[in-house]
């Protein structure tokens, strides 16, 4: 396998680009890095396979320990995944679900998946969002870092079963005052807690993709996640010509409100989490 450098972006770009809708994270990644000249991306590393004369399978594998692959022919991305049991140690695996699944299949990880979900890819474009956005909806400040802190930790603990803050309280604390700082943070006030939040760490010229969608249980079945992703959507359609997002196929109440809103069923994804 061969690691891309700076060099190498115009082409990664062009190749990912030939699905951008599947490819808004990777395209993303690219984005966020595109003025450093030392390497491709600051967060990790993108591979492909060894003396390939065109790209056709690549894997961004994060420190952290996040692995994404895409490849238009998923075989394509077989003799990559051999390449990569012994240079990565996975923690998350996310993306289309044949490239995920020959990922996880070629890595041979030991450890049974802790989850192992299906996962869809929805997107909404310019005038296909069909609900009236509240209209209290607004980017976070630092003076709402708290809550949103708190919140943010308490949906990935439903989401994937682990706070966040058990691991290292204080790297999240800052993964979300980053988020904030960059203005891809958006709530929905109500008295003193929030209606509705969710974040949209991935944006690039071709889109931006919404997660982390959450309504404390209390306020949930009342509209809030409705009319709050509605107003956060029609925002980012003024600024993006599309907007992506990924829903674990199980989740059948949030697959309805996505659908109401307007948003339209796209790839299938697979979520594996060790």
């Amino acid at each position: 396998m061969k690691e891309l450098r700076p060099h190498d972006r115009e082409r990664l770009i062009h190749f990912l680009r030939g699905n951008a809708t599947t490819n808004i994270f990777l395209l993303s990644v690219l984005d966020r890095s595109e003025s450093n000249h030392s390497q491709l991306a600051a967060e990790g590393q993108f591979f492909v396979p060894d003396g390939a004369d065109e790209l056709r399978a690549v894997v961004y594998v994060t420190r952290g320990g996040l692995c994404v692959p895409f490849s238009p022919d998923p075989a394509d991305l077989r003799l990559l995944a051999r390449s990569l049991r012994t240079a990565v140690r996975p923690r998350l695996l996310v993306g289309p679900r044949a490239e995920t699944d020959v990922l996880w299949d070629e890595l041979q990880f030991r450890a049974s998946a802790r989850l192992y979900r299906r996962h869809r890819l929805y997107r909404l474009l310019p005038g296909e969002l069909s609900v009236e956005g509240h209209p209290d909806v607004r980017l976070a400040t630092a003076r709402d870092l708290d809550k949103a802190t708190h919140f943010a930790a308490r949906m990935q603990s439903e989401e994937l079963g682990l706070d966040p803050r058990q691991v290292d309280q204080t790297r999240f604390r800052r993964r979300i005052a980053r988020l904030i700082a960059n203005e891809q943070f958006y709530i929905l006030p109500q008295g003193e807690t929030h209606a509705f939040q969710a974040s949209a760490s991935a944006q690039c010229v071709e889109g931006a993709q919404v997660e982390a969608v959450f309504v404390p249980p209390a306020l949930r079945g009342r509209g809030w996640g409705r009319r709050g992703l509605a107003g956060m959507c029609k925002v980012l359609l003024q600024r993006f010509p599309m907007v992506t997002l990924h829903v674990n196929e199980e989740n059948h109440p949030a697959v309805r409100v996505y659908e109401r809103l307007g948003f339209v069923p796209d790839a299938a994804f697979r979520l594996i989490s060790l």
